[in-house]
């Protein structure tokens, strides 16, 4: 079975998903992990781009790369800029996304497409991102110096100062606040698919990012930030 190609995250957005599909929970077994390797099917598989989500992963689950494609096509761009603003770290972001991937299509053989993709995939990607800040802050602690940063293409623009202090207030907050901040506000998610990635009520999603909104401003107003 040929294995599908992962691109290159492209510059972040704060475009949402085009697609909304599917969740479930990603076991340790499936296909093969993706490579590099320009992705050339064995036996042809018509693959529409108008598929959902849902019908794309279980293609892929049974090994269709081109399938797999598509989804990554689909979801790499908001993937990336959960995991930039989760990190605040460009490179960062960049590994991650890729590990993001490579994990779906291992875990594929386990996904339910009874639910959604999208919270299923930004669960995957939110355990990532809470993996690699813990990594992070022991190495800090073991070094005693703080991660460095390093800048992106965008580092030229002027904005790049506020969007450094805005992705630092970020990480000065408790993970679920910044967990909730970026979906709703970033992300541009409804309290219903906050609940059903967070796998909470919607009602607890609205009290959660009133406080959530609070603790922003107020480090905002710390930095002499307009919020």
């Amino acid at each position: 079975m040929a294995r599908p190609h992962l691109p290159k995250p492209p510059a972040p957005t704060t475009e949402p998903a085009d697609a909304r599909a599917r969740d479930g929970a990603p076991p340790g077994n499936g296909p093969a992990a993706p490579s590099s390797t320009q992705h050339q099917p064995s036996s042809p598989s018509r693959v529409w781009k108008g598929e959902t989500d849902e019908a794309l992963a279980e293609r892929a689950s049974r090994g269709d790369g081109e399938a797999f494609e598509i989804l990554v096509d689909r979801y790499q761009r908001v993937i990336f800029n959960l995991t930039l603003r989760m990190t605040g770290n460009w490179e960062d972001a960049r590994e991650l996304t890729q590990d993001v991937f490579v994990r779906t299509w291992r875990g594929l053989s386990g996904f339910d497409a009874r639910l959604r993709f999208f919270s299923w995939i930004y669960r995957i990607a939110i355990h990532d991102c809470l993996n690699h800040r813990r990594r992070a802050g022991r190495q800090q602690a073991l070094e005693g110096e703080p991660e460095t940063r390093a800048p992106g293409p965008e580092g030229r623009l002027e904005s790049l100062e506020l969007e450094t202090e805005v992705h630092e207030a970020l990480g000065r907050l408790p993970e679920g606040d910044r967990q909730l901040l970026v979906l709703r506000h970033f992300l541009d998610h409804s309290y219903e698919e906050i609940a059903e990635v967070l796998r909470i009520p919607a009602k607890t999603v609205k009290s959660r990012l009133f406080a959530a909104r609070q603790r922003l401003r107020a480090e905002f107003e710390r930095r002499g930030l307009k919020p």
